[in-house]
């Protein structure tokens, strides 16, 4: 049983570096696209039908699917028109805003105070 694990993960290895070699040489390029049923699928999707019809009508993934419809997100995001020169993007902003402030030792105290609280008791509806 050893032997047969052994031969099994020496084919798998000199196989992955075959392929390894052949696309630093550009021989490998792995299964041509099928340019054809990618557009209809793409058609699909901007005239708003839900991935479920989509993956019944053309038997694809829903890798392939997600892989497309992020595809077509990130053209319709390049087709926008660039931001004005004084925009700062909203992680950014959010950044600035979540930075940590100092505080004074006052205020320290009063918060560990406030940590160190039991907690309130619940309330009760029975009497």
């Amino acid at each position: 049983m050893l032997t047969a694990r052994k031969d099994y993960e020496d084919r798998r290895r000199r196989q992955f570096e075959g392929t390894a070699r052949a696309k630093v040489r550009g021989l490998y390029k792995g299964r041509p696209e099928n340019k054809k049923r990618n557009a209809a699928i793409a058609t699909m999707l901007r005239h708003g039908r839900s991935w479920r019809e989509v993956m019944d009508a053309t038997g694809c993934s829903r890798t392939l699917l997600a892989r497309i419809a992020r595809t077509l997100k990130s053209e319709e995001q390049d087709a926008l028109p660039a931001p004005p020169g004084d925009h700062v993007p909203a992680g950014q902003a959010l950044s600035a805003i979540w930075q940590p402030l100092p505080l004074t030792q006052a205020e320290h105290e009063v918060i560990e105070g406030a940590r160190d609280r039991p907690p309130a008791d619940p309330m009760r509806f029975d009497e």
